[in-house]
């Protein structure tokens, strides 16, 4: 345990080592983890134990670690994702629906805010704006021009909403 942290007196200090050096982004989630988990008070002279405290039973689930994410990081979970992961589609479509609506795909503006060397953080097909899941999927003109034609061909008119997390829903259905 002493890479992690040490004892002073009675009192545990948290002191992470890292191989590497950490990105502005991870320095911040390092920041936000050690003051997470300061809120634990060690024990010198006590066994540990592991309890779950966000189950009931105190067990760990990975239904109330998902729960546990989404509400630390967004806030309440959203219908949006209910819906989501009900949706009978392939599990690839699903994980790549989420992730848009997380902001958790590679595009130039999260690539270049984690020091992942590109040449522009502008959108590839406009060069105006920065590339975002936003932009991408609801703002880029180009985009938007390739959209309306996919839903042409299958027969769905629709109506482009200002926002990825749309949480009004028409008639309760997605």
């Amino acid at each position: 345990m002493r890479e992690v942290g040490e004892w002073e007196e009675s009192e545990w200090h948290w002191c992470l080592r890292w191989r590497h050096a950490r990105f502005e982004c991870e320095s911040m989630l390092e920041a936000e983890l050690i003051t997470l988990i300061s809120t634990t008070k060690l024990v010198k002279e006590e066994k540990d134990a592991q309890v779950w405290r966000d189950d009931g039973a105190g067990c760990f689930t990975v239904n109330s670690a998902y729960d546990c994410l989404v509400n630390h990081r967004r806030g309440p979970q959203s219908d949006v994702f209910k819906y989501l992961w009900k949706a009978k589609a392939f599990p690839s479509v699903l994980i790549t629906t989420w992730r848009v609506m997380m902001d958790r795909l590679p595009i130039r503006k999260s690539l270049s805010r984690r020091g992942v060397m590109t040449t522009s953080s502008l959108c590839a097909f406009c060069q105006t704006k920065d590339e975002s899941c936003q932009h991408l999927f609801l703002e880029c003109k180009y985009a938007m021009s390739v959209w309306s034609m996919c839903f042409r061909w299958i027969g769905i008119l629709f109506v482009q909403h200002n926002h990825i997390k749309v949480r009004e829903f028409l008639h309760g259905s997605w």
